[in-house]
């Protein structure tokens, strides 16, 4: 999460603040809150902006369905259950971790990623 503070001038001009640093800082970031402050300074009027944003999640595509199960349960069958304890305390570890950052968890990783780590690595 990230704090942003953007100052705009008032244009006599356009009879309006310009917006163009305030759009472009938006660009590709999730609004989670936004401040404005008017104030005059030298007779001009401006804008201060605060903006609490986070950076888009990126848009994953959806993992294959296996044969017969979903996409949700495909990394049941990588977990055994001598592994699952370690498995839950790293789910708790990404719930926890997700929350503070303001972000779903798959963001900090997928069930299947763990999961798959055992299988990859060759360690079964």
């Amino acid at each position: 999460m990230q704090v942003r503070v953007v100052t705009l001038r008032f244009d006599p001009v356009l009879e309006a603040f310009d917006d163009s640093p305030l759009q472009e800082l938006l660009k590709g970031r999730e609004v989670f809150t936004i401040r404005d402050h008017f104030f005059v300074r030298n007779g001009v009027p401006y804008l201060a902006v605060v903006v609490t944003c986070g950076l888009k999640p990126p848009v994953q595509e959806p993992e294959p369905l296996q044969k017969g199960r979903g996409r949700e349960e495909s990394w049941r069958a990588l977990v055994s259950a001598e592994d699952l304890p370690l498995f839950n305390t790293l789910r708790e570890w990404r719930a926890e971790r997700a929350r503070r950052e303001g972000v779903p968890p798959y963001i900090v990783f997928t069930n299947r990623q763990p999961a798959a780590m055992r299988h990859s690595h060759g360690l079964s």
